[in-house]
Protein backbone atom coordinates (compact mmCIF):
# COMPACT_ATOMS: atom_id res chain seq x y z
CA UNK A 1 0.00 0.00 0.00
CA UNK A 2 1.23 3.17 -0.39
CA UNK A 3 1.09 6.41 1.38
CA UNK A 4 -1.23 8.27 -0.22
CA UNK A 5 -4.57 7.28 -0.83
CA UNK A 6 -8.05 8.45 -2.36
CA UNK A 7 -10.42 10.10 -0.56
CA UNK A 8 -13.76 8.11 -0.04
CA UNK A 9 -16.23 11.17 -0.38
CA UNK A 10 -15.71 10.92 -4.20
CA UNK A 11 -13.89 14.80 -4.43
CA UNK A 12 -10.56 13.30 -5.76
CA UNK A 13 -8.43 14.54 -3.14
CA UNK A 14 -6.05 12.56 -1.66
CA UNK A 15 -5.04 11.83 2.23
CA UNK A 16 -1.21 11.30 3.44
CA UNK A 17 -0.89 8.25 5.63
CA UNK A 18 1.20 8.36 8.64
CA UNK A 19 4.30 6.13 8.96
CA UNK A 20 3.41 3.40 10.09
CA UNK A 21 6.13 2.45 13.04
CA UNK A 22 7.85 -1.08 13.88
CA UNK A 23 6.03 -3.42 16.07
CA UNK A 24 7.69 -4.08 19.56
CA UNK A 25 7.90 -6.93 21.59
CA UNK A 26 8.79 -6.45 25.25
CA UNK A 27 10.49 -9.41 27.18
CA UNK A 28 11.61 -9.53 30.91
CA UNK A 29 13.05 -13.06 31.96
CA UNK A 30 13.06 -11.91 35.57
CA UNK A 31 9.14 -10.98 35.92
CA UNK A 32 9.35 -7.43 35.24
CA UNK A 33 12.77 -5.98 37.33
CA UNK A 34 14.35 -6.12 34.22
CA UNK A 35 12.83 -5.66 30.91
CA UNK A 36 13.88 -5.67 27.09
CA UNK A 37 12.71 -4.35 23.76
CA UNK A 38 12.83 -5.92 20.56
CA UNK A 39 11.87 -5.32 17.03
CA UNK A 40 9.42 -7.72 15.94
CA UNK A 41 10.80 -10.29 13.96
CA UNK A 42 14.32 -9.62 15.17
CA UNK A 43 16.09 -11.04 17.99
CA UNK A 44 18.29 -8.51 18.63
CA UNK A 45 17.22 -6.62 22.04
CA UNK A 46 18.42 -3.82 24.13
CA UNK A 47 17.61 -2.82 27.87
CA UNK A 48 14.43 -0.79 28.53
CA UNK A 49 14.25 -0.98 32.55
CA UNK A 50 16.65 -2.85 35.21
CA UNK A 51 15.84 -3.60 38.58
CA UNK A 52 19.20 -1.36 39.67
CA UNK A 53 18.24 2.36 38.31
CA UNK A 54 20.78 5.17 38.23
CA UNK A 55 20.49 7.24 41.36
CA UNK A 56 20.27 10.75 41.59
CA UNK A 57 22.60 11.54 44.74
CA UNK A 58 26.64 11.60 43.47
CA UNK A 59 27.61 9.27 46.23
CA UNK A 60 24.67 6.56 45.51
CA UNK A 61 25.80 7.15 41.83
CA UNK A 62 29.43 6.37 41.92
CA UNK A 63 28.82 3.29 43.85
CA UNK A 64 25.89 2.28 41.38
CA UNK A 65 28.41 2.95 38.93
CA UNK A 66 30.98 0.66 40.52
CA UNK A 67 28.44 -2.26 40.45
CA UNK A 68 27.43 -1.91 36.76
CA UNK A 69 30.80 -1.61 35.68
CA UNK A 70 31.17 -5.18 37.68
CA UNK A 71 28.27 -6.77 35.80
CA UNK A 72 29.88 -5.76 32.41
CA UNK A 73 33.21 -7.60 33.55
CA UNK A 74 31.20 -10.43 35.02
CA UNK A 75 29.11 -11.07 32.08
Amino acid sequence: MNKYTQDMTGTGDHVELPEEKPKKIYESPDGGKTVYERDFGKSERKLVKSDDPEPERYYDWMLWKFRQERKKRNS
